[in-house]
């Protein structure tokens, strides 16, 4: 049995405001197969401001998209390493067949890897420019405040799927306002 009696909150296990623990029971027959701590709203409180103060002064923030690649595909490779460990809880814990939990495992790491590609294939950090200087704002102009990127991903090359809408009522695909640019290929 797997007994969990601290809370792990900026970045280390801390004791819970309140030390009742959670049995967790088997589907199947209703045995306690763990215990974990329960997070009352004083320790959702001290996780929430320590993600807040994680995020505003803490490193990942202004970590380069490399090294964060580096750190999640090594997240990954451990997920991987302990995959038959991990469907082994998953089933005690939510009852489902020990094979269907296994058989899944693979397919975390393909996700994972996917969206590792993704983020490497991406460009982070690039300056646009309007094709024509002399465009009205908002019209195609990445310097206008009221354009946003969207995603657009139908079939359309790499280097044009992300493209610019001028106004909440303009989704790729659609001309639903005057104010949307038109797009062309």
């Amino acid at each position: 049995m797997i007994t969990y009696d601290g809370l792990f909150i900026a970045g280390s296990w801390t004791a819970p405001s309140h030390p009742e623990l959670l049995d967790i029971r088997s589907p199947h027959d209703r045995t306690v197969i763990g215990r974990a701590a329960q997070a009352r709203p004083a320790d959702i409180d001290r996780a929430v401001a320590a993600a807040r103060a994680a995020f505003d002064e803490g490193p990942w923030p202004r970590t380069a998209p490399a090294d964060r690649i580096a750190v999640i595909r090594r997240l990954d490779a451990l997920r991987a390493a302990d995959a038959e460990k991990i469907a082994a809880l998953i089933s005690a814990e939510n009852g489902s067949a020990g094979w269907f939990t296994l058989a899944g495992q693979p397919g975390l790491g393909r996700q994972a890897g996917a969206y590792l590609k993704a983020a490497e294939e991406f460009g982070w950090e690039e300056t646009l420019t309007p094709a024509d200087p002399d465009s009205p704002p908002g019209a195609w102009c990445a310097a206008s405040p009221s354009v946003s990127w969207r995603p657009s991903f139908r079939g359309t090359p790499r280097s044009r799927r992300l493209w610019p809408r001028s106004s909440p009522h303009c989704w790729p695909g659609t001309r639903s306002s005057s104010r949307c640019p038109r797009r062309t290929r």
